[in-house]
């Protein structure tokens, strides 16, 4: 009989959580599920999804990853003499969509983030219920604060709670970490305070906090840092608080917004280039001729795990070297380019190089950083439905 063996695994998010997955699998399928316990902490209490994944968010958050490419696989069953874990399907299967079938014009899917949190959090209980039982797990709604070496080679784990466990293995999986504000949002948080008129949010998460706020009617002005995805998750929110959008074209989800309310400039979003988002492609079909060919990508690895290229490399520009050569490959290739007869594929990869290291470079090949913001944004709109030939950085992107 050997002694028991405690692990701990802190942040059970989506990582913690397909990690004590695979730890259950791996010691089962060993016959080593025996004299061992693991505690396991998340502070959120949302154990398997996490504070970015939780089950009652607004619906206007949604994930930036397709459900078509989102491939979580069916958990097999786990089963020892003493245990039996059963399967849990795909969330292919789970959302009851099969990718094989659907057609690779329909228009791409990209479900609220409470969707994913769901099936994250039913595929961790049904993992954890059996092992609760057999007394092999315990779960802690608690923040880890602390981690210390112990003289007797244990690492003792201490909680705000200053609740204490000495464990013989320590996992960190922990996602998303709280910053120091910035010198600007201290600046404007100093400059709101006792204006009621003016209201400050730190954080885009949760839209919550700032929907139901008695400041926020169709009059307001507000101005969003940042216009990359989170920006995109605020606006969605607060339009639907205002107004709908109707989709009036199914294959391209073209669609139009409506509301009663005289809605003028309410958003002023800003960042440090200005840039707005680029949407990806709208379908499979036009996502599969960004691919890189097999061999493209074995050539890529074998240049960039060449031990002897690593070591004559003075900076990083072996990397983008190699890209660039891909990244050549495919815009060539591609059904609807800005035409490139006059260059040389040679000259193509110099061009990406250029811009990889300087996104200010102005080519017939790349989208300028001069036009107005919202024609930077139909032009790339037409990119990712293919009705617009192709600029060498949205292919890069």
């Amino acid at each position: 009989m050997t002694n028991l063996r405690n692990i701990a695994i802190i942040g059970i998010g989506p990582r913690g959580g397909y990690a004590v997955e695979r730890f259950i699998t791996e010691l089962a399928e060993n016959n080593s599920l025996s004299n061992i316990h693991i505690f396991l902490y998340e502070a959120t209490g949302n154990f398997g999804n996490g504070p970015v994944y939780i089950l009652n968010q607004n619906t206007s958050n949604w994930i930036n990853i397709t459900e078509r490419v989102l491939v979580l696989n069916k958990r097999e069953v786990i089963q020892t003499n003493t245990l039996q874990i059963e399967s849990f399907p795909s969330y292919h299967e789970w959302i009851q969509k099969d990718f094989n079938v659907i057609s690779v014009d329909e228009a791409d899917t990209y479900p609220p983030r409470a969707q994913i949190g769901a099936y994250l959090s039913q595929r961790f209980q049904s993992l954890i219920e059996p092992l609760q039982q057999l007394g092999i797990v315990s779960l802690y709604k608690e923040l880890v604060e602390e981690i210390q070496w112990m003289p007797n080679k244990k690492i003792k784990i201490i909680t705000k709670a200053n609740n204490q466990t000495e464990c013989d293995e320590v996992l960190l999986t922990i996602g998303h970490q709280p910053t120091e504000l910035s010198k600007q949002i201290l600046e404007w948080e100093k400059f709101v305070k006792n204006k009621e008129n003016l209201k400050l949010f730190k954080s885009p998460y949760p839209v919550t906090s700032y929907l139901h706020h008695k400041n926020l009617n169709h009059k307001s002005s507000i101005g969003i840092r940042g216009f990359g995805l989170a920006m995109i998750d605020v606006v969605r929110a607060i339009a639907e608080k205002f107004g709908t959008f109707t989709i009036i074209d199914n294959a391209t989800k073209l669609c139009v917004y409506k509301s009663n309310e005289n809605l003028k400039d309410i958003f002023v979003p800003f960042s440090l280039d200005g840039m707005p988002p680029v949407p990806k492609p709208l379908n499979a079909k036009i996502d599969g001729r960004f691919t890189p060919s097999e061999a493209s990508i074995l050539t890529f690895e074998e240049q960039i795990g060449n031990r002897k290229i690593q070591k004559s490399a003075k900076n990083y520009s072996f990397l983008l070297t190699s890209f660039a050569k891909i990244a050549a490959t495919i815009y060539t290739n591609l059904p609807n380019t800005i035409d490139t007869k006059q260059l040389l594929k040679s000259d193509i990869e110099k061009l990406i190089i250029e811009w990889l290291e300087d996104q200010n470079v102005e080519h017939f090949l790349i989208t300028s950083k001069k036009l107005p913001v919202a024609q930077r944004m139909k032009n790339f709109i037409d990119m990712a439905t293919g009705k617009k030939e192709i600029s060498l950085d949205y292919c890069i992107g």
